[in-house]
């Protein structure tokens, strides 16, 4: 009941399906079903989807993102902890898949031994990443106009990351169940936290999963009245120096909005497309500066031309 009355947990074929059609037809039109690839020429299919996360975090100014590492599913586990004890990797690690799909694999490790666990079970090439403990996290949707000189955020949602906070009577599990949002996680929490959900909390203390994903239960909340001059320019600066990049989220855990107004202390988790959500306000700048172009109508928009690369890329 909790899943159908709310539609952010509907299945995700059932929520696409009314843009399909005319996806489809776009796609004939463009001769290729990656035609919004174009808004991120230097990343695989724009980063949609298929995208090595290693090839997009090459494209990012090494002090904007955390330390990270590829481990080759192959790897020998004695080699890989020296390599990141002599790279200057400390535990707690994060852990997630180089082609990721919504959190799915994302885990953060503590210990040698969840990393050889984590490994073991892993079936593809995988990233070791520094734990970046940041109080908050937020995603913030950015777009900019090819050959425009300034960039512009069209919204901010804040991730309110699962958490419970004890009375000293109850254990985690029984706190968990009280919420409906934590409840319908509980038997994915099971798997991962065993006997770990018996815990019972001191009164005041509080129990947080570190994951900004809906999937894992993190709840997203549009605060787009964030959006000031400030932040504005440090996520542009930022932006504009991604070679190839134009359209897309950027996943951002930082210390506090006043630092990442000023730049400091914020490190991008993740970089993204998403071409479902193209904003009104580049809807329309696209068609005004695309006017007497030749040009392929994408979802109400223009961008010029687009034909497919070789590589699966396309320019346009």
């Amino acid at each position: 009941m909790i899943k159908t009355s709310h539609w952010e947990y509907w299945p995700v074929s059932a929520f696409y399906a009314p843009v399909m059609p005319y996806w489809l037809w776009i796609s004939l039109k463009a001769r290729t079903p990656f035609f919004f690839s174009a808004a991120n020429p230097s990343i695989p299919y724009a980063g949609f989807t298929l995208a090595p996360k290693n090839q997009i975090y090459d494209l990012i100014p090494t002090h904007c993102y955390p330390k990270t590492r590829l481990v080759q599913g192959t790897a020998d586990m004695e080699t890989l902890e020296h390599a990141l004890y002599a790279e200057g990797f400390r535990f707690p690690l994060m852990a997630k898949p180089n082609i990721g799909d919504r959190g799915t694999g994302v885990k953060l490790l503590h210990t040698p031994a969840e990393l050889r666990r984590y490994a073991s079970e892993s079936k593809v090439d995988f990233l070791n990443q520094e734990f970046i403990d940041y109080e908050h996290e937020a995603g913030i949707f950015y777009y900019r106009i090819p050959g425009e000189s300034r960039g512009h955020i069209s919204g901010i949602v804040a991730k309110l990351y699962l958490t419970v906070t004890g009375d000293g009577i109850s254990t985690i599990e029984s706190l968990l169940a009280r919420e409906k949002r934590y409840f319908i996680q509980l038997p994915l929490l099971k798997v991962s936290y065993g006997t770990r959900l018996k815990t019972v909390l001191p009164a005041g203390e509080r129990y947080t999963l570190p994951y900004g994903s809906h999937c894992r239960g993190a709840k997203f909340v549009d605060i787009s009245h964030r959006i000031n001059p400030a932040i504005a320019h440090v996520i542009d600066s930022t932006c504009q120096r991604i070679p190839g990049f134009h359209y897309g989220r950027l996943d951002v855990k930082f210390k506090s909005w006043e630092d990442l107004a000023m730049g400091k202390h914020f490190s991008i988790i993740e970089l993204m497309a998403q071409p479902v959500n193209l904003p009104i306000s580049m809807i329309r700048r696209i068609r005004s500066s695309s006017h007497g172009k030749k040009s392929a109508d994408i979802g109400g928009c223009y961008i010029a031309s687009v034909r497919p690369m070789p590589n699966g890329k396309a320019l346009s």
